[in-house]
């Protein structure tokens, strides 16, 4: 019987536990145990020191309240464990509860102090807003970002708008090409689309010669502006080259003519044989090329890069040009200068020479 009596003690207070589990803390847990501690030493002295009237209560006792006797006795030993245990994680349970709470106050505290910087941000600007501009996206209009050549005319545009909060009319519209304000146009009314075409005339040699913006700021009536740009790379297209004929004549002692533009000059001949002399001017640059590339330079970028790659030649080697040893006589040469930043492709393919009141020699040919 004391291990039933202490089985339902521990049950009475496993009970009562369960009831204040929420309120407890773990300063309880030990008191707890140490309450319930002597019943469980009565219960384990009981069994020890009265073995013969345990014998004869389960000689009394039916099968069943044996069975349920050991089964009291395993529970109250289990028990102990097991309110350590729940005590245990009670006081874990308790303390990440505060912590927990606490730091949801803080979140809290943290969001309503951006609550209240975003409003005294959005309460700082204006609340009456701004007018809109955007490119104009219609086909044969540019985009920003997009590549034009020079020489070529290209069409660009502008769509604007009043801002739907304030519904103001709109006053005005800049466009400014690069740093140079191009116009100003008066507005009237809520929208506006602007076109516009232009062509940007440059006379650098390079494939892509550099970049140019167009800008655009719109302004409403009560003084609110909006702004937008387009930035383009301009092109330099290669472009074919097309020859053009020339004819160096010189008479009797007088100097050369039709060469000046290509930074030559022929001041003399040489000889019976008649050699003309032709040197390059102060500031030129000679360059003698195989006849082949003539057919082969064909447009501006080639003749850049052409260039780019001779070496000059040495005057004292080209400046005798036979035009004698008969009438008429055809060459295959082709030289080069480059002059005043220019570089001049020429082919000389026939030679003339006679005399007719002193002599008269003349070079023809083509130049690139």
């Amino acid at each position: 019987m004391p291990a039933l009596l202490a089985a339902l003690a521990l049950t009475n207070a496993l009970w009562a536990l369960s009831r204040k589990a929420t309120s407890m803390s773990s300063t309880l847990t030990p008191a707890l145990v140490a309450a319930l501690a002597p019943a469980l030493a009565r219960t384990k002295q009981s069994w020890k020191t009265n073995p013969n009237e345990n014998t004869a209560l389960k000689e009394k006792e039916p099968v069943k309240n044996r069975l349920f006797s050991i089964f009291l006795a395993l529970y109250a030993s289990l028990a102990k464990y097991l309110f350590i245990f729940a005590s245990f994680f009670e006081a874990k349970h308790l303390t990440n509860l505060i912590i927990n709470l606490n730091t949801l106050k803080m979140k809290k505290l943290a969001l309503a102090l951006v609550c209240l910087v975003s409003v005294a941000f959005f309460a700082s600007c204006n609340p009456e807003g701004q007018p809109s501009i955007a490119i104009l996206q219609e086909e044969g209009y540019v985009q920003d970002g997009d590549v034009v050549d020079i020489n070529t005319d290209f069409n660009f545009g502008f769509v604007m708008a009043s801002s739907p909060m304030t519904n103001k009319e709109l006053s005005s519209l800049t466009i400014k090409i690069g740093d140079e304000e191009s116009e100003t146009i008066a507005l009237t009314g809520y929208e506006y689309t602007y076109r516009g075409t232009l062509k940007y005339e440059l006379t650098a040699k390079e494939e892509i010669i550099g970049e140019a913006t167009i800008y655009a700021t719109v302004t409403d009536v009560a003084g609110e502006t909006a702004s937008i740009s387009i930035k383009l790379s301009i092109n330099q297209p290669a472009q074919q080259l097309v020859p053009t004929a020339f004819t160096w004549n010189r008479h009797g002692g007088n100097d050369g003519t039709g060469l000046d533009e290509f930074g030559l000059k022929w001041e003399k001949n040489v000889a019976k044989a008649i050699y003309a002399v032709i040197e390059p001017v102060e500031g030129a640059t000679l360059y003698k090329f195989d006849p082949s590339v003539w057919d082969a330079t064909t447009t501006d970028v080639e003749k850049a890069a052409l260039f780019s790659e001779a070496t000059p030649a040495d005057p004292q080697q080209w400046k005798e040009f036979n035009v004698a040893g008969a009438m008429t006589q055809e060459f295959d040469v082709v030289l080069g200068t480059t002059y005043n930043g220019e570089n001049h492709l020429i082919h000389i393919t026939k030679g003339t020479y006679y005399t007719f009141k002193g002599t008269d020699a003349t070079i023809e040919g083509e130049a690139k």
